[in-house]
């Protein structure tokens, strides 16, 4: 079965039914509410995002970094508003070892963990959902556009060659919210 933008949801809000609080189309928080995740310290955040987003050429695609200031993708500017917030993001190439490897980093970092930012598909929070769910914080997740266009399984080994996109309009409008900006 070819699976669609609205089967893949389905089954996201299957599994994680009654821990999640859906904020628009395209954001859900898992483990708390709007009104708690707001009291988060942002700079505390621990955010993932993944390399489906850097373009198929982009030299730092398989690498842990990005450009901010080349514009050839909405990484940077993910990555430009983030860093404008005092917020070191993580990126996520091979999921099962980057995810771990990143959540150790930063309770190293900070101790411990307040709450979680991830720019993903549904299907990665499905198979993510071991460390959603045992460290039992908020964590507010932003779907990908196409992500039914995405291999899962290639993706998590870096062999993913498709790009996907992303509405970052929709990024800011939440951070902002955060921020006490409701405008």
């Amino acid at each position: 079965m070819k699976k669609t933008r609205e089967s893949e949801i389905k089954r996201f809000e299957e599994i994680f039914e009654g821990k999640y609080e859906k904020i628009e189309d395209k954001c859900y928080l898992v483990n708390g509410s709007f009104e708690k995740f707001k009291q988060i310290n942002t700079e505390r955040l621990l955010v993932f995002l993944p390399y489906c987003l850097k373009p198929i050429d982009c030299e730092h695609r398989l690498k842990y970094s990005c450009n901010p200031s080349c514009d050839r993708c909405v990484m940077g500017s993910i990555v430009r508003f983030l860093k404008a917030r005092n917020i070191e993001p993580n990126f996520i190439i091979y999921d099962d070892k980057d995810v771990p490897k990143g959540i150790k980093n930063h309770i190293k970092k900070f101790g411990k963990i307040d709450g979680g930012v991830c720019i993903l598909c549904p299907e990665a929070a499905i198979e993510n959902r071991r460390f959603i769910f045992e460290y039992d914080v908020p964590v507010l997740m932003f779907f990908i556009d196409d992500f039914e266009e995405c291999d899962f399984k290639k993706a998590t080994l870096g062999k993913f060659w498709g790009k996907t996109s992303f509405d970052f309009g929709l990024f800011k409008r939440i951070f902002k919210i955060l921020e006490g900006d409701e405008n």
